[in-house]
């Protein structure tokens, strides 16, 4: 009698052989939709590159860039110690003296315009986002308002806008509010000292930077802090929050970035007789929801 001759190789279905067209991520998808694997193995992953992450984002400090002059030996202005991003950090010294209570990924803008033009200081956070989303940002911005009898003080401003390329999706703007909103000093009422009220001729400034004129470049004023019994009339620190919404539409993972730009403006000398106002800025929080 004759035996059948067994089945090749070939002809026998391995369990251990990959199906063609079919990557792990495929064969996941495909326990978890009723439909032929061969329909999950195509859609799968268009699928999976348009669909959005929502909820909060992983936001990361990235760099900072000064445009224009800062006063030669202040090591006041850069990151707070132990966040990682690219510029440089304000002395250990000075973080434990006075910033000791800000956050990982803080940034302090404490130094002086070192010429009588504008400097601009410029600050990045990054993250990513997948898919269409509408993305809510907000964050807090603590302003500082100085004041001594020896030294003339000049605001400083921000302008907050959230980024993706070289579009600009949103952005808000603040400023110091003066004692004095006809001019760009402020007057103080304290012993010893005389400032005038400000015009250009007398500062030896280029522009002029009044309350009013800041309210129509698109600046919300920041108030003063409610003077105190003991106090000094424009001292001490005020916090503004902010809120940016805009929509990102895209396939794949994207880098947006939340950039934060400090305007100091133009001192009458580089020296510390004149000196800006100050600003601390904390990481902002990103969230993402979903769109079709």
């Amino acid at each position: 009698m004759t035996r059948p001759e067994p089945p090749s190789a070939a002809d026998v279905p391995s369990s251990s052989t990959p199906r063609p067209g079919l990557s792990r991520r495929g064969v996941l998808a495909g326990t978890a939709w009723t439909v032929p694997a061969i329909t999950v193995a195509a859609a799968a992953p268009a699928y999976a590159i348009s669909r959005c992450t929502p909820g909060a984002l992983v936001v990361t400090p990235v760099a900072w860039t000064v445009s224009g002059q800062l006063q030669a030996n202040y090591v006041n202005t850069g990151w707070i110690p132990g966040s990682v991003g690219t510029g440089g950090s304000i002395s250990q010294s000075e973080f434990t003296n006075w910033f000791n209570t800000e956050p990982v990924g803080a940034f302090v803008s404490f130094a002086d315009n070192g010429s009588t033009a504008d400097t601009q200081i410029t600050v990045e956070y990054a993250f990513n986002v997948t898919g269409n989303a509408h993305l809510t940002a907000s964050g807090l911005a603590r302003f500082s308002y100085g004041q001594k009898a020896s030294q003339y003080i000049e605001r400083q401003d921000l302008v907050i806008s959230l980024v993706e390329g070289s579009s600009v999706l949103g952005s808000v703007k603040y400023a110091h509010q003066r004692i004095d909103g006809a001019t760009y000093l402020p007057r103080s009422t304290q012993s010893g000292n005389n400032w005038p009220t400000g015009n250009a001729s007398v500062y030896n400034h280029a522009t002029f930077t009044s309350d009013p004129a800041m309210v129509n470049a698109g600046y919300t004023l920041v108030p003063r802090p409610a003077v105190v019994s003991g106090a000094l009339p424009d001292s001490g620190t005020r916090d503004q929050a902010f809120t940016l919404n805009a929509t990102s539409m895209g396939t794949g993972s994207r880098q947006l970035r939340v950039r934060y730009t400090f305007t100091l403006h133009g001192l009458r000398a580089a020296n510390g007789t004149w000196v800006n106002d100050d600003i601390i800025i904390r990481p902002p929080s990103i969230v993402a929801t979903c769109t079709p």
